[in-house]
């Protein structure tokens, strides 16, 4: 039922758009509007979904208007923070980080204390890791304490205070075709943090099928 009503919702989309625009012969819309959302995911954990793309083409000498609106889940906050440093975004919205607390609360220990051993498999539904496992290793003592936090009972509020960087998010994300155009081109040069070149090759990887 949900599915058809936002296909009704977005068959109207275009009509709004043409009843704003008064020299008809000015503009010419094409509307890729996508009702079965493509996605795609990379062997780190990141899994980027095509939600919705919207296409006004104008006559020639014209800037066409051109966006996308992605999901992008299972990032780093630390690539969160340089993502939203590009203000050329038309929106964003980020996951709470509550709902994730509440998931890690009910998880068993990452580390065994007897013989210190780290569960990095399930760490990684949580987090990011690199190829340093001394790196690797601080992040899952975080991810540990954080868990422990919380079922001392401390609120949401004051544990989220010792997420570790490498803790993932989501959310949905609006960007002109001009500006993630230029985002990608950026993020995919090697001096760019190395988890943002692997979101930049993912998201140009959708985008070019």
């Amino acid at each position: 039922k949900n599915q058809n009503f936002y296909k009704k919702l977005l068959e109207h989309i275009p009509k709004i758009h043409q009843n704003l625009i008064f020299d008809k012969d000015y503009i010419k819309a094409e509307y890729n509007k996508i009702y079965q959302p493509k996605e795609i995911a990379n062997n780190i954990g990141h899994y980027v979904k095509l939600f919705y793309e919207y296409k006004v083409e104008t006559k020639k000498g014209y800037r066409p208007h051109h966006f996308y609106t992605l999901q992008i889940s299972g990032i780093s906050r630390a690539l969160l923070q340089e993502l939203v440093r590009h203000d050329d975004l038309l929106g964003i919205t980020i996951k709470s980080t509550r709902y994730t607390l509440k998931e890690l609360k009910s998880e068993k220990p990452f580390i065994n204390l007897d013989n210190m051993k780290y569960d990095f498999g399930r760490a990684l539904n949580y987090c990011i890791l690199t190829d340093i496992k001394n790196i690797n290793e601080c992040i899952l003592q975080g991810l540990e304490n954080l868990r422990l936090s919380l079922l001392e009972g401390y609120s949401n509020d004051k544990v989220k205070y010792q997420l570790p960087e490498a803790y993932r998010t989501e959310g949905f994300l609006t960007y002109n075709k001009l500006n993630l155009d230029n985002l990608l081109k950026l993020r995919i040069s090697k001096d760019a943090l190395w988890e943002f070149q692997e979101l930049a090759f993912l998201i140009k990887k959708l985008l070019n099928n």
